[in-house]
């Protein structure tokens, strides 16, 4: 009727790796379903997937976060161990959070969670990349869609429109339990549009 966005339903982030399938949903103010946790069975074209257990979902208020965006990943560390993390990306119509897990690789069930990472914007798109370099380095680059806002943590400065944060240490490829900033840019500093910029009487922009 109206757009694509019509059909979007209830689904939202799905991440998945190992034997394991993490389904977000689209909450709002008094939706607050949990993060679906399913384990893929032995012979997958016979048998579903199971559901062993839930992660709660974020909440402010009465109003749960949308997990919009979720990422899982298998890897080694540089001794060899097995290792499964998972990223949560969680926000409402203004703020935007993230978070990591340590994953159970046999029963799907986290065991460990980070610190909270506030954004104080609406956090979106986000990348979860494995240094092919250093299998023990897994960073995560985030998007903000009000970046150039100033960043109530750091006096004087502002949230940056794309961050870049370390969530495992890169020598010894644990989690870490307070995801790390690295770097981060805004559009304006490199030329993008001004913040809330209207066209001039020709419909053009300054950029």
């Amino acid at each position: 009727r109206g757009g694509d966005l019509d059909g979007a339903g209830d689904g939202r982030g799905l991440g998945g790796a190992g034997n394991c399938v993490f389904v977000g949903h689209a909450n709002g103010a008094g939706v607050k379903h949990a993060i679906n946790i399913l384990k893929i069975q032995p012979e997958p074209a016979k048998q579903q997937p199971v559901v062993v257990g839930e992660i709660p979902a974020m909440v402010e208020g009465n109003e749960g976060f949308d997990d919009r965006e979720l990422r899982s990943l298998v890897y080694k560390t540089s001794r060899g161990e097995d290792r499964y993390i998972l990223v949560r990306n969680a926000g409402t119509n203004t703020l935007g959070r993230m978070e990591a897990y340590r994953i159970d690789m046999n029963t799907c069930l986290p065991t460990a969670k980070t610190e909270v990472v506030d954004f104080y914007s609406q956090s979106h798109e986000f990348f979860l990349w494995h240094d092919p370099a250093n299998t023990n380095r897994v960073l995560v680059y985030m998007t903000n869609w009000t970046g150039g806002v100033p960043d109530p943590a750091s006096p004087g400065l502002k949230v940056p429109a794309l961050l870049v944060m370390a969530v495992t240490d890169e020598d010894s490829g644990e989690m870490l339990m307070k995801p790390r900033f690295l770097a981060g840019f805004t559009l304006q500093e490199v030329g993008g549009p001004p913040i809330d910029e209207r066209p001039d009487a020709t419909g053009l922009f300054s950029d």
